[in-house]
């Protein structure tokens, strides 16, 4: 189960230079990602402890990327246990609006798609 989510600003294509959490699911908190022993924020996580993502359950988490031209096709996240421990990483790609659209329109919002919810999910019988 994953109950933390991370995006590293350097770790995007282009850099970016910070973002904004916007909107998570139900029970999901944002936070800012400082780097180890300091003040400055290098990342956002959203947490939670009650509601935590299970295989096959699409959610939407939304940001606002600053700047938002440095939103590239791709955002790579960490997913992170109950311990905060790194059980994994993802892509999610973009599925709309255009880069040039972001760069030209500050309050647009970017829809990204997992890599994972392109997948079927397993059936159970």
């Amino acid at each position: 189960m994953i109950h933390d989510i991370e995006i590293y600003f350097d770790k995007q294509q282009t850099p970016w230079q910070g973002a904004q959490p916007i909107q998570g699911p139900p029970g999901w908190n944002p936070e800012p990602l400082t780097e180890t022993g300091g003040t400055r924020i290098v990342g956002i996580r959203y947490v939670t402890d009650t509601n935590p993502l299970r295989t096959c359950q699409p959610v939407q988490f939304v940001i606002q990327v600053i700047p938002p031209a440095a939103a590239g096709n791709f955002i790579i996240i960490y997913l992170t246990d109950k311990d905060h421990n790194v059980i994994g990483q993802i892509a999610a790609q973009r599925v709309t609006p255009a880069p040039q659209a972001v760069a030209n329109n500050r309050n647009q919002l970017v829809v990204w798609l997992p890599d994972a919810l392109t997948a079927p999910c397993p059936t159970t019988n």
